[in-house]
């Protein structure tokens, strides 16, 4: 696992970020994008607490393979979606919601990008990881992006 974080998004809708990576890193299995707005060194502020951002789309580029392969168009359904189904693999179990609709959409937005289904041809090795993701409006002041990564395991 791999958790890299952006501390001060641009006042801009849009974002594309490289993420650096090491060389030799493993595949990703899935990548987890989360967003807080004024909350960094804030001990007042639930830092458990993520921010939705009225993100609107969101992909995630592996060299030149990109994922999801739909587009969300700001779908809260579609995002909830693929955070319980990465609940199951994840967990080692079913993928039943550990956390209400509702409570993800207003405490607990993670995006999750699902990028465990890869073409055979993608070996091990130089990956270049790039983050695009566009909001229905600018990211607010003193908002900070983070990444997680989630390899394969060498089982």
């Amino acid at each position: 696992m791999g958790l890299h974080d952006y501390p001060q998004l641009p006042k801009s809708d849009r974002q594309s970020w490289t993420v650096k990576t090491s060389s030799q890193m493993e595949k990703p299995r899935y990548v987890v994008l989360a967003f807080q707005t004024d909350k960094k060194n804030a001990l007042n502020k639930d830092c458990g607490s993520f921010d939705a951002c009225d993100l609107q789309d969101l992909k995630v580029y592996l060299n030149s393979v990109y994922y999801p392969y739909e587009n969300t168009r700001g779908d809260m359904c579609i995002f909830y979606d693929t955070f319980t189904r990465f609940q199951g693999p994840y967990y080692g179990g079913h993928s039943a919601p550990t956390i209400s609709f509702e409570t993800f959409k207003t405490k607990t937005t993670l995006y999750v990008v699902d990028c465990s289904k890869q073409n055979d041809t993608f070996k091990t090795g130089s990956v270049e990881l790039r983050v695009e993701f566009k909001a229905s409006k600018a990211f607010p002041a003193d908002t900070s992006a983070y990444c997680l990564i989630i390899h394969r395991s060498k089982c």
